[in-house]
């Protein structure tokens, strides 16, 4: 749903209860012209706006987002939730080396697990079998956030501890183990919304995979929040952004992964963290992340059957150890590191790594060195993806240099082609290219996936 169209809904709710917009700017607190601005789409909505509109129209949360309004007296119950703690500082606590995390896997169980292995895939293999026995904490979710003002009137369910150690620690043996959990946990209870609470220090790289795993499937969305300070310190930010994790459980979100956090909800696949001090600096009015390709407030309808179990499809998922095995395949190439650049060919061309990822300089744009690598690796079949190393990235064929020109030019005779990145991040690029060696696209197919998942997202 574009803001138009939220503010065309406003205006039809407004109007059948009678109210003028000055009504409407007293009863909810927001200022007339803000609200006039709502109405014709010029506005960002926030789940603050979106909380106080609803409290005021005395509608539910997801009847603003109703193209067809009925039933406007009705208020939300509790969403049924499974929430997961993977990691985060919203729940450490203070200690004489600093903010650790305590519970089940905390840093000292995970650095344990690190000494007793061999590998990185036994680290995998050993959190993937402590992930599917842990048991669920014995006691409603309101006593166990207690701290999270009326959580019981937005969400109920189970409460799962899995991960408690510091999420820089996460790493492909983590986020294989972390991704595969989650979608077998969605896949097992498809009428029960997913929810988890994470930590900021990876969290950009963790959305990408849930949100390209999970955006043309049948399944509810996952939602996810953090915080800067944990609960127990003054002035957290954990209360206010938990609640919204809640709130947001009310929304009519289209599938995929949505973390939500100082009241803005951010698509899975456009998210990058902005500010390592974890202050409240801004950058554009956001705080601490920030959504390069401003989908941070986009809101669409989510199918009436996913909560249909009679009409639902089962997810696909996979264990860790393929999830683990095709992240390690691919490898990408920075041409902002300035490497020696006949290291970066020899990784291009590397045969144990049938995908690449080039984050060219503006446009797409690289040199010949790497130009001519990535064609050559290109016809001995391997996918390569063109993104932009910028922040706000685009790649296009505009420049003779441009990597995606080879598709004009030295490949125009042939099948097989440079995989057009467009708006992706290279997080969101390598979470395209995980699900592309899990399904076993071809060049073509992986194409198209990326098509489709830009389609929907930007």
């Amino acid at each position: 749903m574009t803001n138009k169209q939220f503010g065309a809904n406003l205006v039809h709710i407004r109007q059948k209860r009678g109210l003028t917009q000055v009504n409407l700017a007293k009863k909810s607190g927001l200022h007339r012209s803000f609200i006039s601005g709502v109405e014709k789409g010029e506005r960002n909505i926030t789940l603050e706006t979106i909380a106080k509109l609803g409290h005021a129209l005395e509608i539910s949360s997801a009847e603003l987002f109703a193209s067809d309004i009925h039933g406007l007296g009705n208020r939300n119950t509790p969403t049924d939730v499974t929430f997961l703690k993977i990691g985060g500082t919203w729940d450490m606590i203070a200690t004489k080396e600093g903010l650790r995390g305590t519970g089940s896997i905390d840093d000292d169980a995970l650095a344990k697990i690190e000494a007793s292995s061999k590998s990185e895939d036994r680290v995998r293999e050993r959190l993937e079998m402590e992930f599917a026995q842990t048991k669920s904490i014995q006691k409603d979710l309101a006593s166990h956030f207690f701290w999270v003002t009326d959580i019981d009137k937005l969400i109920g369910g189970e409460f799962y501890p899995i991960f408690s150690a510091d999420g820089s620690n996460f790493r492909p043996s983590i986020f294989s183990a972390v991704i595969a959990h989650l979608l077998k946990t969605v896949a097992d209870s498809p009428l029960r919304q997913v929810i988890a609470g994470v930590g900021t220090d990876t969290t950009d790289m963790l959305m990408p995979f849930l949100d390209v795993f999970l955006f043309d499937q049948t399944a509810l969305p996952i939602l996810v929040s953090g915080a800067n300070r944990s609960h127990r310190e003054t002035h957290s930010d954990a209360p206010q952004n938990f609640h919204d994790l809640a709130f947001a459980t009310h929304l009519p979100l289209m599938p995929g992964a949505y973390y939500i956090f100082n009241k803005t909800i951010y698509r899975g696949g456009d998210l990058i963290k902005v500010d390592p001090k974890e202050e409240p600096s801004t950058l554009e009015g956001m705080i601490t992340f920030f959504a390069p390709q401003r989908t941070q407030t986009r809101i669409g309808y989510l199918q009436a059957q996913t909560r249909n179990p009679g009409s639902s499809r089962k997810l696909v998922t996979y264990s860790s150890k393929k999830i683990f095995d095709a992240m390690n395949s691919i490898v990408t190439i920075d041409l902002g590191d300035n490497n020696p650049i006949e290291h970066e060919v020899a990784k291009i061309l590397d045969p144990r790594f049938p995908s690449v990822i080039v984050k060219s300089h503006a446009l797409g744009n690289a040199p010949n060195p790497i130009r001519n690598a990535v064609k050559a690796a290109i016809l001995k079949g391997k996918s390569v993806m063109n993104v932009s190393r910028c922040l706000m990235g685009e790649t296009d064929d505009r420049y003779y240099v441009s990597l995606s020109n080879l598709n004009k030019r030295e490949l125009a005779k042939s099948s097989k082609k440079v995989l057009e990145g467009g708006k992706l991040n290279h997080m969101t690029a390598k979470a395209i290219l995980t699900r592309a060696l899990l399904e076993k696209r071809s060049q073509k197919e992986t194409q198209e996936l990326i098509d489709a998942y830009s389609k929907r997202t930007f």
